[in-house]
């Protein structure tokens, strides 16, 4: 769902300024409108979607202490609710630089590592290109546990460059000569071990399927219309917001500075947009 309001062309054109705002916001404020709405009806459906879980089980699995199937009952003495709420708590503790926590399961009480460090890619021309490879997992590092970013860090933090890292890998022992700055020239990413699924309560099957779906639809029935609602506002050029800017500008300066103003304004916006997303061109 998302609005879209063309105005009449000559008629907007005659209309006084107050009424141009209201006309050129009109399409944005509907958006907003929605976004609200479509909000509310993705918290109640989660609400009522919690409300149907029974609780979470294992559905795929590296970790060898887990087995598929097995229930996961509490983490570190915290009871798990569902499936997405145990991920968020097992990539808090990673982000931490904890990779490790004691699982309450149906087969009893166990420490287990649940997160793994990957390479995601070697950099060209860096001391690891033809040592690492993308996908595989660093564990050690000069004898010291790095099974997560921030002990990877913790272990390399006084190396220097031509420093020798011994890593203890998925693939073996590996020595690398460390780059500039005592870096390996890798990319990381750090990933859980195993994958879990909500188990739905005895009969409630149907219902549980349902509300995902319905959860699924308004979540980006909301975030399509936030998305709409703030793109259509920016000052480019063919929103309205660039065309709320001209008319401003126009008013107070005349339709020929006007247009040179909401021009600049367009090129500003652009250009941070830009910006913004070069990062994920590099």
């Amino acid at each position: 769902i998302g609005a879209f309001v063309e105005p009449d062309e000559k008629q907007l054109a005659k209309a006084a300024l107050p009424k141009k705002r209201r006309i050129l916001a009109a399409g944005s404020a509907s958006n907003l409108f929605f976004f609200i709405a479509f909000l509310f009806l993705a918290a109640a459906t989660a609400f009522a979607l919690q409300q149907t879980i029974a609780g979470v089980a294992v559905e795929k699995t590296l970790v060898p202490q887990f087995a598929v199937g097995e229930k996961i009952i509490a983490v570190d003495g915290i009871s798990v609710k569902s499936a997405d709420a145990l991920k968020t708590t097992l990539v808090a503790k990673a982000t931490a630089g904890t990779s490790a926590a004691v699982f309450e399961t149906s087969a009893g009480v166990k420490n287990v590592a649940f997160a793994r460090l990957l390479i995601q890619s070697v950099k060209q021309g860096s001391p690891s290109q033809g040592v690492l490879q993308a996908g595989e997992e660093i564990k050690r590092v000069n004898g010291v546990n790095a099974s997560e970013v921030a002990s990877l860090r913790a272990a390399l933090a006084n190396a220097r460059e031509g420093d020798v890292a011994v890593l203890e890998t998925s693939e073996g022992v590996k020595r690398v000569t460390l780059g500039a700055g005592g870096k390996l020239g890798v990319e990381l990413v750090q990933e859980l071990g195993f994958e879990a699924r909500n188990i739905p309560k005895t009969g409630l099957d149907w219902l549980y399927a349902l509300l995902s779906f319905l959860a699924i639809v308004f979540f980006w029935t909301y975030s399509l219309n936030f998305i709409l609602a703030l793109v259509n506002l920016l000052p480019i050029v063919i929103t309205d917001g660039q065309r709320i800017v001209f008319e401003e500008a126009r008013a107070k300066f005349g339709k020929k500075n006007g247009l040179r103003i909401s021009l600049a304004f367009s090129a500003i916006a652009l250009a941070l947009l830009a910006l913004n997303a070069l990062p994920w061109f590099l």
